[in-house]
């Protein structure tokens, strides 16, 4: 499934490579300049303690371009940069030298030593996770041998490898098109679209489609007139791309109108693009829309391109103590138990869909207190995948994801 949002920008557009990349990937403003990236400051909700206390596994990956402020924090980058899935592994195992033991002395040069183990522990530990994943993983599908095609044959060979890691970041460059546009410009999206299609079918193939989501960025679009060079010049907004079997299948938005440009030339902004990462934080990651506000330093609306977002499709009539917690365990088997909280007595009712929108399951669970309440989830009959649990109570609606391991 593919969805496309036209017409994604921000005001008062810089039209420079760097500048106006800064932007993208801190989600500033164009009279903002920030030195963390968003996807750094959200990460940061969930790993509050990083470098200082690492998880078993990379909280992101990056491939294919110079480290980006996307993952940067306050105190280090969040992302792995790496290669192919043992590129990494085989430099630091070949060069690997164990660090000293001798507590760091109490100066702030002890402090920048202390940072830097950690740093080098974590890059060690993950160079051999992230190899052992690559070991484990498969590639289902031949695919094609271009860039993005050979970035996304290892992430999908670390995702079907166990891979935990929830972000990964790629590099696709070429779409600069300032010359011979008609030509680069048809092959650039041939070897997208080829690509793309090779990793979905590869994790369809290996039941693993509904967890993944395929986002494309960049920093500014095109504007419409041809220049001197058969081709255009840096403009204001573009169309953004969505793939994955949780989306809806929608067009966002309208075709560019050609006869209302800017002076400039330029297409209309119809979306402001950290409504893109508001999409992303709240409906695929889960985070409270509080949350996604403080990241973003304002409130961007969601666009509704995802099926069944794990926060709701209201969120504005959703009274704020009505909660939906993390299902326990996730994923599971044989049972799960799914919490929630209600501010005043109500009706409760949960239903229970598979990935493709087929209720499997419904449950009216009568008149429920004020309060805490749990209900134990226990499957007849399914197979193994994702499933969406959604809670329903005060005339408003919470929704989950949730893996049953049959």
């Amino acid at each position: 499934m593919m969805s496309i949002i036209h017409g994604v920008g921000y005001d008062h557009s810089n039209l420079s490579h760097f500048r106006s990349s800064d932007i993208w990937v801190t989600g500033s403003g164009a009279d903002r300049v920030w030195n963390t990236g968003w996807l750094g400051r959200m990460l940061t909700n969930d790993y509050p303690d990083y470098p200082a206390n690492i998880p078993d596994h990379p909280i992101g990956i990056q491939m294919g371009s110079a480290n980006l402020l996307e993952f940067q924090t306050e105190e280090t980058n969040m992302a792995t940069m790496m290669g192919n899935s043992d590129s990494l592994y085989k430099i630091i195992d070949e060069n690997y030298v164990t660090g000293s033991t001798d507590p760091a002395p109490q100066t702030y040069g002890g402090e920048e030593l202390n940072y830097l183990r950690a740093i080098d522990e974590s890059t060690y530990e993950f160079s051999g996770i992230i190899n052992e994943a690559g070991r484990k993983g498969i590639n289902k599908v031949e695919y094609p041998e271009t860039r993005i095609g050979l970035q996304l044959a290892v992430a999908a060979k670390l995702i079907s490898g166990g891979l935990t890691t929830p972000i990964y970041r790629l590099n696709y460059g070429g779409f600069d098109t300032h010359a011979n546009q008609w030509n680069d410009h048809i092959a650039l999206l041939q070897e997208l679209d080829q690509a793309v299609f090779a990793f979905l079918k590869d994790m369809g193939g290996q039941g693993l489609l509904d967890k993944v989501l395929v986002v494309t960025t960049s920093e500014f679009g095109r504007r419409v007139k041809e220049n001197g060079s058969v081709g255009t010049d840096h403009g204001t907004a573009g169309p953004t791309f969505l793939y994955g079997s949780s989306l809806r299948g929608d067009i966002i938005g309208n075709q560019p109108d050609l006869s209302d440009l800017s002076r400039a030339g330029n297409i209309s902004i119809q979306h402001d693009y950290r409504q893109i990462y508001s999409t992303i934080m709240q409906d695929w990651f889960g985070l409270a829309v509080d949350t996604v506000t403080q990241i973003l330093e304002e409130s961007y609306d969601a666009i509704p391109v995802i099926n069944f977002p794990l926060t709701t499709d209201h969120p504005t009539a959703i009274p704020s103590e009505f909660k939906l917690y993390p299902a326990f365990p996730n994923p599971f088997n044989p049972t799960a138990e799914i919490r929630f909280e209600i501010p005043k007595g109500s009706q409760v009712k949960i239903t229970v869909y598979n990935i493709t929108g087929r209720i499997v399951m419904q449950k009216d669970l009568g008149f429920k207190p004020s309060g805490f309440h749990r209900y134990i989830l226990g499957p007849k009959g399914w197979a193994s995948g994702t499933y969406i649990i959604q809670v329903e109570a005060l005339q408003s609606i919470l929704n989950q994801r949730i893996t049953y391991l049959k």
